[in-house]
């Protein structure tokens, strides 16, 4: 049982306990006032008929009944007194037992409550690639394992720093995983530098409880984008669509020729951004071109390669958009 399930059960173990420690106190406890002068009464008047244990109210009231001498030893005050006293027992008892019966009650539904209530564990955020490096130029698939009820689940991720909320998605919790695209979270990226990261958690939100991943960090990424027409290629380094000036970086364009096996290969150390002119842009197998990023090797893990080509060029429009959500 783990604590939440002690605490949940802890109600019933409370009503059972005070059960019990009121019926030792009733056997074992200090005597009434009233009834122990009624008792020392009838054991001076008839020690032979009145024993040495410890009575109760209720003990000397059946004694008092079944023996008509003993109860023309005492005054008729001492026989109301012993009433009120058993009256007041009686309620104290009462309320004793219903007060137990209902923290049983209680705490056997919250138990069982709890034991059927949704648990969420292992919250983990990766890269489609399972790239233990997270940049926030891929979309980030979110996977956790559940217990329980299935419910719905409100999750979205949470900036650590100032609480800003990305686009938040409503799933089952048995899906177990949700996909958040980089434009469900741009809005909450506060470092944009090259180098600089962001933190953020998951955060899954269930009828009546909140999951909270543990913080993870989100590194800014560099997009490194061709853009090609009918006249020139060039190769830029960016950030949010803006050049990332004096970024010193060493990489290639390589691009696949339809009529031989040699590619026109285009690059080298480039600050920025570089451009080629390009004398024969149909022969070139636009649809096969790749970048291939060298250095800073430090930096392969944040680069993204990206591809802008004129649909003159006989290139359609990409069409492979991930999928967000669910």
């Amino acid at each position: 049982m783990d604590v939440s399930g002690f605490l949940a059960g802890l109600p019933a173990l409370l009503g059972i306990v005070g059960f019990v420690v009121y019926q030792i106190l009733q056997h074992f406890g200090k005597t009434n006032a009233i009834v122990s002068a009624i008792v020392q009464k009838l054991r001076l008047a008839a020690p032979e008929r009145v024993s040495d244990q410890r009575l109760t109210a209720g003990a000397v009231d059946r004694l008092l009944r079944r023996d008509d001498s003993l109860r023309r030893l005492i005054s008729e005050q001492d026989f109301t007194l012993l009433k009120k006293v058993l009256n007041q027992q009686f309620v104290t008892a009462l309320v004793v037992y219903v007060l137990c019966a209902a923290l049983c009650v209680f705490g056997v539904l919250q138990y069982v409550r709890q034991q059927n209530a949704i648990k969420i564990s292992d919250i983990d955020v990766a890269s489609p690639g399972r790239d233990h490096t997270l940049v926030d130029l891929d979309p980030l698939v979110v996977n956790w394992k559940n217990e329980g009820e299935a419910k719905q689940l409100r999750v979205y991720l949470e900036n650590v720093v100032d609480h800003s909320r990305s686009q938040a998605y409503t799933v089952e919790s048995t899906n177990r995983t949700v996909t958040f695209c980089p434009e469900d979270y741009r809005q909450i990226r506060r470092l944009r530098d090259k180098g600089q990261q962001n933190a953020f958690h998951v955060v899954l939100e269930g009828p009546n409880r909140v999951f909270t991943s543990n913080e993870f960090e989100l590194r800014v990424g560099v997009q490194l984008l061709l853009v090609a027409d009918a006249h020139k290629a060039t190769l830029a380094a960016l950030i949010d669509n803006t050049l990332v000036q004096g970024y010193n970086y060493e990489a290639k364009v390589v691009l696949p020729r339809k009529k031989t096996l040699t590619p026109h290969v285009l690059g080298g150390t480039i600050t920025s951004k570089a451009d080629w002119p390009l004398k024969k842009p149909d022969s070139i197998d636009w649809q096969s071109a790749k970048i291939v990023f060298f250095s800073p090797e430090h930096d392969q893990s944040i680069v993204r390669p990206s591809f802008l080509i004129d649909q003159s060029l006989g290139v359609a429009p990409a069409l492979d958009v991930p999928k967000c959500g669910p």
